[in-house]
């Protein structure tokens, strides 16, 4: 998987962007808005799954004064990232949800963004952003969810399996890595939201709020330790 994903770092932005009609910087800016507004003085935020970092330049516009810490397993990402987000309100490294080399309570919050479908044990990588996390800081989560109304359901299925692996593969120049047929298969394969929400509970956190998007084709939830 991590040679998928070094294999589409460098249009991996332009793939999203259109492969989402232009609505994954609105969903980001969503959950950024969001965890400012029920938390508005985080200083050390760590954006785990960070791809290429736009959720990092999504949080800096909302937390001008908070240090962003990108983490991603793909060295490639990151070093689209790095170049893209030289600030030094920015900083990266490329290591594994499933243990994280920052120490315990670090940070004020942490934001995963279309990145929970990718871990090898959710639990396990919950364990390690709570770990991180300080008592009183914020989880903040992006993720898709096949939708429940069966007209817009049928419409997101068809483009999600027929449509957008090509339309991704083509852009991103995929080749034969099979990255936009992962992203189908992942979103098909994929817990319900009463899932995740019951794991994060079970890992110590509370649920503050939950909000569906896009026909509740993509929902953000938010939780405190």
């Amino acid at each position: 998987m991590r040679e998928m994903f070094d294999g589409i770092a460098d249009r991996y932005d332009l793939a999203n962007a259109v492969i989402s009609f232009g609505m994954a910087g609105r969903w980001r800016r969503v959950l950024a808005k969001t965890l400012h507004r029920v938390f508005p003085s985080a200083h050390r935020i760590l954006d785990l799954a960070c791809g290429t970092g736009d959720m990092m330049r999504e949080l800096l516009d909302v937390f001008p004064q908070a240090h962003i810490q990108g983490v991603d397993f793909s060295e490639k990402m990151i070093e689209v990232g790095g170049k893209k987000l030289s600030d030094a309100s920015f900083s990266f490294c490329c290591a594994d949800a499933m243990a994280l080399p920052m120490r315990a309570e670090y940070f004020d919050a942490v934001t995963c963004v279309f990145g929970l479908r990718n871990f090898q044990s959710l639990s396990q990588s919950f364990d390690e952003m709570f770990r991180v996390l300080k008592p009183g800081g914020y989880m903040a989560i992006l993720e898709f969810q096949p939708p429940n109304n069966s007209l817009f359901g049928f419409l997101f299925n068809l483009y999600f399996e027929r449509i957008l692996p090509v339309v991704g593969a083509k852009i991103a120049r995929a080749g034969s890595s099979g990255a936009y047929e992962y992203l189908p298969r992942s979103v098909k394969c994929w817990h319900d939201e009463k899932f995740v929400i019951e794991l994060l509970q079970e890992q110590g956190m509370t649920l503050v709020e939950v909000r569906k998007m896009c026909m509740g084709g993509v929902w953000a939830i938010v939780a405190v330790k």
